[in-house]
């Protein structure tokens, strides 16, 4: 939080002390302060998510919906940025509909966390696929996998770890708060799922299993 707040006051102080020689200099200067309080904001929300969901006792929102249909509508609102990157989206299904139990808010955050991460980090890919299958008759397995760079193996035993980003020059260009996969990790585990990954020259694979039904505290 220190260093976007040092910058936002840095910037601003410019403009209150008058030190620009010209109109369109102190708009530059707003307007970099403006991004670096939209990163702050960013930061925030994410560690007081993190802070949340790191609490066994969390309360879920538990409501019943389709996975199948949920990371369908998840694939459509990331197709354009996709498309943008030279990337397509892929959706493969053993069900045309796949009933279950979740906070279903939550577990969106978690699968948009897993794609945004593909679409940044997956260097030189064309594809994200996103599997979904019924296991056995309690769980679920879904499979987000992109054929980009590989992650490098040194990155995998901290890849969960708060503020862990394996390339860091990339991260702060995206403005990662290095927050988004200890978040998700803390969703499935309220869920009493897991998530585990793997990478090799073809596929980083993300993948989630989650219980068909919840034994969690509700709201």
């Amino acid at each position: 939080i220190r260093t976007p707040l040092t910058s936002v006051i840095g910037y601003l102080g410019l403009v209150e002390q008058e030190r620009y020689r010209s109109t369109e200099e102190a708009r530059t200067y707003v307007h970099t302060a403006y991004k670096k309080a939209r990163q702050m904001k960013v930061l925030v929300d994410d560690l007081f998510e993190y802070t949340t969901v790191r609490q066994t006792d969390t309360p879920l929102n538990l409501i019943t919906f389709d996975m199948v249909q949920l990371l369908e509508q998840l694939a459509i609102d990331f197709q354009i940025e996709a498309e943008e990157k030279g990337m397509d989206i892929e959706i493969h299904s053993s069900k045309e509909r796949l009933m279950m139990e979740g906070d279903s808010e939550k577990l969106v955050r978690v699968f948009n966390n897993l794609l945004a991460n593909a679409l940044k980090y997956g260097k030189d890919g064309k594809k994200i696929v996103i599997a979904i299958e019924q296991i056995n008759e309690d769980y679920v397995q879904i499979n987000i996998k992109n054929d980009g760079e590989p992650i490098p193996d040194e990155a995998f035993d901290q890849l969960f770890e708060r503020f862990y980003r394996a390339e860091t020059s990339r991260s702060q260009e995206s403005a990662s708060t290095g927050l988004g996969l200890a978040i998700a990790k803390g969703i499935v585990e309220l869920h009493s799922g897991t998530i585990t990954a793997e990478t090799s020259n073809e596929w980083t694979n993300f993948i989630i299993e989650l219980p068909l039904k919840v034994k969690a505290k509700k709201n």
